[in-house]
């Protein structure tokens, strides 16, 4: 409870016990009407002046948290007027209603708050919520109500309040306070909704910055492994060197660490304050010592949930494995702390949130805004890191919060309750007076609403009118100006004197040509295109449209003429087509670049190719090749071949663009059978298990088609597990207006995180060393099938092998289905 609460209840028991005890009306009318401005004074404050701070004026020495609710001024209003009305001694019918009237208003009112307090949304946020009532004012309010209506009853002897009286009064009272309960609710659960979805979009900005930032870390840290395991080993200065290029390009990390075959540090950068972190292995730490031996055993990248490292702080390592073949090299091990740019990522209008990043119980990061209780206003989204799932929550400040109240909800109470104030003294009034006097009441009433709404209905039409961007004009049925609003003076540069009375000849709008626009033909065309003003310059165009006006016999017959402003969507036409054109022009020029450089670049590889292997020869056949010169020029004579098959495949790729498409009948079962035949042929060192369902007759590009089919069935052969036989089988169904086509086998298959990527030219999911090739072929299967109007998607998980998908939307021409 708050001092003024306590303040306003005092007075309201010293009101009540002047009129009982000494029959001081002045004295207790007095005290009454400051209870009832003490109750406006806060309610202004909530709805106008935000700045008054009622509850400092008195005890503003103690600064107290509490202050007293929108429900609460309610309440000490509603029962300042009704201890005044009771003073009066009002016992005429009115008087006695309105009294009751308030006090069950009062009550409901601390009922309301009451429950607000334990089951609304402020029962869980009691902190940020305006509305809730505590349950000693509750209390206090069903006290002072008691006491008002057994004054009532024993100042009105003759005129005690009856059935009917009490019966009306409860009745408006309890409606108007359900109402306004009601409607406030509503307004609460949509300012909470519209608060969880701003902060629900900032949680997961925060999430995907923080996964991109450290995706972009991991893939940086494979490639540092990739150098050091292609390089054999780095001498200290190139380590260094590696090292300290990594930590620059990222502020995130502090440190990278290299370990040998053994899990033992051996370098560190930098060495200060990380010196004494070498010669660590596996026994340092249990979580250090699990994660390194899940990256050896998968060789994958890794990262650990937060422990302290050897400088005390607590963070996270990501671990990098480096193999060379089946040969385990050692690891790459780095601490990241995002700590230094976190804030920065965070909407300055969150700053003061409780942001924190944890690792399932275990904090990763947090901000710096002072730690309260969490309030249910809490968001929640979820990241991948690498092999591990972290979790950003943003708990909003109580500052923020109230900012983000709606301002009809703040109005919503207080006004809910006046409006059932003046409802129920309607009511009362209409009861009082006779039946007569009470329809010439209603009929008054009724027209003075509907004259109010007629006014009203007309500045609103004036405003939408006078506001909108179009020019609108009203004509009479002889084409003179009657009305124009601002944006139509603008348009034709007169002011509204100059423009009204004026004939719409005398407008001079013409079109692209210079003719000039009748009225007659706008109401025969309705709308009319690209006009402009004559001789006005710069010249402006307009979409014109016009709609007949008739009334009848009312004699406001007329024309009412829209005037949208087209330039700057013309100028944008012309613009795009422009950029268009020059758009095409590019693409194709791209496309022939690419195919003449990729041809012309094959003819000096396969001269490298050969000179090196007559090379080889030469230097065998003198006797002057030993094995680190037949190592060397191996090297050449296989860099050659994988440029010339990377080349090959580039020109491959870019004749998809380079022509247009020839499309045939091709039967499909031809084309699978050659590739089971080349498979067959050739010997893979394993057993090949080749299925295929039967196949339609499609139109397609036989070449392209076979690209497709070739790529997917020697990628099921290269990317087979090391043992057991390889399983191939392709399949079709008829989808729609064309076929939908699968190749499956049980190879090592593809992590969901790639299922998107593998389509892209040049992305491998693999080491060249590993498995050869050059990142083209499902690159050019994509190319195909988007050429031929279709799709193309993989289904896949590691170790259980893949399936392509790819659909023709085609339909069969020459021959039914093959058996």
């Amino acid at each position: 409870m708050s001092t003024n609460t306590a303040i306003a209840f005092s007075l309201s028991a010293a009101s009540l016990l002047v009129l009982r005890l000494t029959h001081f009306r002045v004295v207790s009318m007095a005290l009454a009407l400051l209870v009832a401005a003490l109750g406006a004074l806060r309610a202004s404050e909530y709805l106008f002046f935000p700045d008054l701070n009622v509850d400092q004026w008195i005890f503003g020495k103690f600064n107290d948290a509490a202050r007293m609710g929108e429900l609460t001024t309610v309440g000490f209003i509603l029962s300042g007027v009704a201890i005044a009305m009771l003073i009066r001694r009002q016992t005429r019918f009115l008087g006695v209603s309105s009294i009751l009237t308030c006090a069950f208003i009062v009550v409901f009112t601390a009922l309301m708050g009451l429950t607000d307090l334990y089951f609304g949304p402020g029962g869980r946020d009691g902190s940020i919520s305006l509305s809730a009532m505590s349950p000693m004012t509750s209390v206090g309010f069903m006290i002072l109500m008691a006491g008002v209506l057994t004054e009532l009853s024993r100042t009105t002897v003759k005129r005690v309040a009856t059935a009917y009286d009490t019966g009306i009064a409860m009745l408006v009272s309890l409606v108007g306070t359900i109402a306004t309960l009601v409607f406030w609710y509503e307004l609460e659960r949509q300012d909470r909704r519209s608060l969880d979805a701003e902060l629900q979009i900032e949680a997961h900005f925060l999430a995907k910055r923080i996964g991109q930032e450290m995706e972009n870390i991991s893939e940086s840290l494979e490639r540092f492994a990739g150098r050091y395991v292609a390089a054999g080993s780095f001498a200290d200065t190139q380590w260094r060197y590696e090292a300290r290029t990594l930590l620059d390009d990222f502020d995130d990390l502090n440190v990278i660490a290299l370990m040998d075959n053994d899990f033992k540090v051996t370098r560190v950068e930098p060495e200060a304050p990380y010196q004494k972190a070498i010669g660590i292995g596996l026994e340092f730490n249990p979580v250090r010592a699990a994660t390194i031996l899940e990256a050896h055993s998968s060789r994958e990248t890794r990262l650990t949930s937060p422990f302290e490292i050897t400088t005390g702080a607590t963070e996270e390592v990501i671990f990098v494995p480096m193999f060379d073949g089946y040969t385990f090299v050692g690891m790459l091990a780095a601490t990241a702390d995002f700590s230094r740019n976190f804030p920065n990522w965070i909407h300055p209008a969150y700053a003061q949130f409780d942001v924190t990043v944890s690792d399932g119980d275990l904090p990763v990061m947090q901000t710096a805004a002072a730690k309260g209780p969490m309030s249910s206003l809490f968001v929640q989204a979820d990241v991948a890191v690498v092999n591990r799932t972290w979790t950003v929550t943003l708990n909003p400040d109580v500052a923020f919060v109230e900012a983000s109240r709606s301002r009809v909800r703040i109005f919503a109470v207080p006004l809910g309750m006046l409006l059932t104030i003046l409802v129920a003294l309607v009511i009362n009034r209409a009861i009082a007076v006779s039946q007569r006097n009470k329809m010439l009441q209603k009929s008054q009433i009724s027209l003075r609403a509907r004259e109010m709404d007629l006014d009203f209905l007309a500045r609103q039409l004036d405003l939408v009118i006078s506001n909108t961007n179009e020019g609108i004009l009203y004509l009479s049925d002889q084409g003179r100006v009657l009305m124009a609003n601002d944006a139509a003076t603008q348009m034709f540069a007169l002011g509204h004197n100059d423009l009204t009375n004026l004939l719409f000849r005398d407008l001079k709008l013409c079109d692209g040509t210079g003719a000039e626009i009748s009225l007659d033909l706008l109401n025969c065309a309705k709308q009319t295109d690209d006009l402009c003003v004559m001789g006005k310059e710069p010249k402006r165009y307009y979409t014109v449209s016009v709609s007949q006006v008739n009334r009848g016999n009312a004699g406001d017959n007329g024309y009412v003429v829209v005037l949208t402003d087209t330039t700057r969507r013309r100028e944008n036409q012309i613009e795009r087509e422009a950029l268009l054109a020059r758009l095409e022009k590019s693409n194709a020029e791209l496309s022939q670049f690419a195919y003449i450089c990729s041809h012309d670049l094959q003819e000096p590889l396969r001269i490298i190719g050969a000179f090196s292997e007559r090379l080889t020869r030469h230097l065998k056949e003198s006797g002057q090749l030993d094995d680190k010169a037949e190592s060397y020029l191996g090297f050449v004579n296989d860099s050659a071949h994988r440029a010339q098959e990377l080349i090959r495949d580039v020109l491959a790729y870019s004749r998809l663009d380079y022509g247009e498409i020839q499309n045939q009948n091709v039967d499909l079962n031809e084309v699978i059978q050659t590739i089971a035949r080349d498979v067959a042929a050739t010997d893979w060192g394993r057993e090949v298990v080749f299925l295929s369902d039967p196949l339609p007759v499609v139109q397609v590009n036989k070449v392209q088609i076979y690209q497709v089919f070739q790529n997917f069935v020697g990628n099921a052969i290269k990317y087979a597990k090391n043992e057991g036989p390889v399983n191939i089988r392709v399949t079709c169904q008829k989808q729609g207006g064309g076929w939908c086509f699968s190749v499956s086998d049980n190879g090592i298959g593809i992590a969901e995180k790639h299922l998107t990527s593998v389509f892209k030219i040049f992305k491998r999911l693999v080491r060249s060393s590993e498995r050869p090739g050059t990142g083209v072929g499902l690159a050019i299967c994509k190319k195909v099938v988007d050429n031929h109007g279709g799709q193309i998607w993989v289904e896949s998980a590691v170790g259980e092998g893949s399936t392509f998908y790819f659909t023709l939307p085609v339909e069969e021409k020459d021959r039914d289905r093959a058996a």
